[in-house]
């Protein structure tokens, strides 16, 4: 499970470049998320693990920044935690990727959430809101969610003529990939996050998907309470390496 949904999950949020490195994934999207760009080291290569990582950090040099690698119980080489731990790459953001069978799923569904297809802006100005995201962050997560290739949904809850509420949904081989799930930080406590996530669920069994799954930092309580209620339980963890040189 832990390949196929990490290979579902780079084309559900899919970086602006991938380049395949002696059997590791470096992709590459700056200024947006580290699951967009980091070292997905996925197979085995030929060359020195010590040499490839080198050649990384190279690449990443090039492009003004730090090497983060992304990891999970299926790295390869699996000593490779070790070998990034002796070099001083720092441990960052363990996250629980969780599923829900959603051909046993009996939650109710919410009622009907604003749907998009396409990414506009005032879906994109919300996320920026709900996220709190900096200005400089905006342009290239743009770039993110236009290369998402339909069926997608990109959506919303309003109040008042605004959405308070936002969420991604993307279906990729039967799969529902639940992503960017936030509230208004002035909304919050409400429940708009649940209501949200069950249409998001109602949406993607409705077209056929067979699982859902999210990512979840594991320090996130709140979330993780909600997705429990909701029925979602913890598949495996990532997290990521961080190297503590090069550009910031």
């Amino acid at each position: 499970m832990i390949r196929e949904l990490e290979a579902i999950g780079r084309a559900c949020w899919p970086a602006e470049e991938t380049v395949v490195l002696d059997g590791w994934l470096l992709c590459f999207s700056p200024g947006t998320t580290r699951r967009t760009h980091s070292v997905h080291p996925v197979d085995d290569g030929t060359l020195p693990v010590d040499e490839r990582i080198a050649l990384c950090e190279a690449r990443y040099r090039e492009r003004g920044s730090r090497t983060v690698f992304k990891l999970t119980d299926e790295v390869r080489p699996h000593d490779l935690e070790a070998v990034l731990e002796r070099r001083g790459y720092r441990l960052e953001d363990p996250t629980s990727v969780q599923v829900l069978d959603l051909q046993q799923w009996r939650g109710a569904v919410s009622d009907p959430i604003g749907q998009r297809q396409q990414l506009d802006d005032a879906w994109l100005a919300a996320a920026a809101r709900c996220n709190e995201w900096s200005d400089e962050r905006i342009p290239p997560l743009r770039g993110v969610f236009e290369r998402i290739a339909p069926p997608c949904v990109f959506a919303g809850l309003r109040e008042d003529d605004r959405i308070v509420a936002q969420a991604l949904g993307v279906l990729r081989d039967g799969q529902l990939g639940c992503f960017d799930i936030a509230t208004d930080p002035s909304c919050r406590g409400r429940g708009l996050g649940e209501r949200l996530v069950r249409g998001l669920l109602g949406w993607g069994r409705e077209r056929g998907a067979q699982r859902a799954f999210l990512q979840v930092v594991v320090e996130n309580a709140p979330a993780q309470g909600l997705y429990r209620k909701l029925g979602f339980q913890e598949a495996y963890r990532y997290w990521y390496r961080s190297s503590l040189v090069g550009p910031a």
